[in-house]
């Protein structure tokens, strides 16, 4: 008996899964790459990027445009990709958009919490997260400078990457499927453990906001601001003083309890600015793929086990190094 044909869109879709992790992978790869010409540059003029935090953040501003968007860009060019096609940027309205950045981040925020929990479980096997191991001096200068990296540049290229790329290349198999397997490879991408449980809810978070309103600043602000909160709690000693946790805690609670508020608001108020697939702004597949055929096509596509297998490797590497 002749086997059953495979369903051509669970084919299509595990072979843009592929495409997107070769892409995550590239972006990986560079981002180690690229460090040891810059490494070796900025140690013949006498910087030491564990005590110089200026050339550090410096350091990483040059590495974020090479190794996470030019992958991404890189791909949009040669397989001449529309970009407006990729990268959305309709009508919301202040109200509606006020309410999703301020729900977006409060839900984001929520996501410290499971992360916490897996680094405190590693914690207990003598695992210490890479970014806590490096040891800077403080200066208002670096500080500035990591805010310009971190809270500006970091979100335009990650959501230019993951949800403007990403998500659009994977949005023809079905709206769900492109918020999951995107928020899923966003999560892998670093790599680390905690922060990718982090990072993974806070992909969910941004793709399901670009999916539904199909406009990249939402997400953008949210991931900005997300970023802004934590590089301020990193260094509240320096900024705050005797007020470092009292700041500290009020950076991270309000904007959660204002979050709970707005995504009622939302649900009560706003539920109709949010694309469905009776929206006439639905521009998904007829038959887009279900919640198990989705995970099915996931677990299926080996690249996605290779980003993985990476995932792991570095979390116990990293535990065996520090």
């Amino acid at each position: 008996m002749a086997a059953p044909a495979r369903d051509p869109r669970k084919k299509g879709a595990s072979s843009a899964i592929n495409r997107m992790g070769l892409l995550l992978l590239a972006q990986v790869a560079l981002s180690f790459i690229w460090q040891f010409p810059l490494q070796m540059l900025l140690a013949l003029v006498g910087v030491d990027l564990f005590r110089n935090a200026l050339g550090y953040q410096w350091l990483s501003g040059v590495l974020v445009p090479l190794s996470t968007a030019l992958p991404f860009a890189a791909y949009l060019f040669f397989r001449k990709k529309d970009p407006s096609d990729y990268l959305k940027f309709e009508k919301v309205g202040f109200t509606g958009g006020l309410l999703c950045v301020v729900a977006g981040l409060g839900v984001v925020l929520l996501g410290n919490y499971p992360a916490l929990l897996v680094q405190q479980f590693l914690g207990n096997f003598g695992y210490e997260s890479p970014g806590s191991i490096l040891s800077q001096g403080e200066s208002l200068e670096a500080i500035l400078l990591e805010i310009a990296v971190t809270a500006v540049l970091v979100p335009f290229m990650e959501e230019f990457a993951f949800r403007g790329v990403i998500l659009s290349a994977l949005r023809k198999y079905g709206m769900g499927f492109s918020i999951v397997v995107s928020g899923v490879l966003f999560g892998l991408a670093h790599l680390d453990a905690s922060s990718v449980v982090f990072a993974t809810i806070a992909g969910l978070v941004f793709g399901f906001l670009y999916a539904k309103t199909n406009n990249l600043w939402l997400t953008v602000l949210i991931h900005a601001l997300n970023n802004l909160i934590a590089v301020l709690g990193s260094h509240g000693e320096f900024l705050f003083g005797s007020q470092a946790n009292l700041v500290g805690n009020l950076i991270m609670l309000v904007p959660m309890g204002l979050g709970v508020v707005a995504l009622i608001l939302l649900l009560c108020l706003k539920r109709k600015m949010f694309i469905s697939v009776g929206s006439p702004r639905y521009d998904g597949p007829a038959q887009p793929l279900r919640a198990g055929e989705s995970a099915g096509t996931l677990v299926r596509a080996p690249v996605f086990w290779v980003v993985v297998g990476l995932m792991v490797l570095y979390t116990v590497g990293m535990g065996i190094l520090l």
